[in-house]
């Protein structure tokens, strides 16, 4: 899917992961980037919570679309909090983040 820079088999595998339409897919993508470019740059709460679900920036900044979605989906499901994992869907992946649950 060339607006996420994603193969055909990723778009596929990321819209049964993340349970999102294709609608979906594009705007959660686009938000999930800004967030860890934001995360890179110091931006408050970003950084903050990339720590809280015990990943590495430096690792999330280097990982190409598809590994950045599928580590940070990964460590959101082990968030045992329902509502602190509801804002970190929110925070990274935008409204579509809501679908996850």
């Amino acid at each position: 899917m060339r607006r996420t820079g994603l193969t055909f088999q990723q778009t596929q595998d990321a819209m049964h992961g993340l349970r999102l339409g294709a609608d979906e897919l594009v705007p959660a993508f686009r938000h999930m980037s800004a967030f860890v470019v934001q995360a890179a740059h110091g931006a408050d709460g970003a950084g903050e919570a990339i720590a809280r679900l015990g990943l590495n920036l430096n690792t999330l900044t280097s990982a190409n679309q598809y590994e950045r979605m599928e580590m940070l989906a990964d460590a959101i499901s082990h968030v045992g909090d329902v509502s602190a994992r509801t804002r970190l869907q929110t925070q990274i992946f935008g409204r579509s983040g809501l679908e996850l649950n």
